[in-house]
């Protein structure tokens, strides 16, 4: 602790080149200081490999628009509210 009060911007500098830092007070480990990675989904976004969503998925699902003979949505929601493993 006394570390970061004293070199506050050697710690953030070791941080910013990628260390993983464990705060201690008393000897006792009280926090973690590490680089923010990101998110897992925005490496695959800037390749190219996945599109981020275009709408909200509630406002693509119409309950009018099963498969002939399929009672869809209502379906889904009856099975799920009549489920008794939990």
């Amino acid at each position: 602790m006394r570390e970061l009060n004293h070199n506050t911007a050697a710690v953030i500098a070791s941080v910013e080149r990628g260390e993983r830092l464990a705060i201690t007070r008393n000897g006792e480990r009280v926090a973690v200081i590490e680089p923010i990675t990101p998110h897992p989904l925005a490496a695959l976004i800037s390749h190219g490999f996945v599109r981020p969503a275009s709408a909200d998925i509630r406002d693509t699902l119409n309950e009018e628009e099963n498969a002939s003979g399929s009672e869809g949505l209502r379906a889904l929601l009856a099975d799920r509210e009549n489920d008794t493993r939990w």
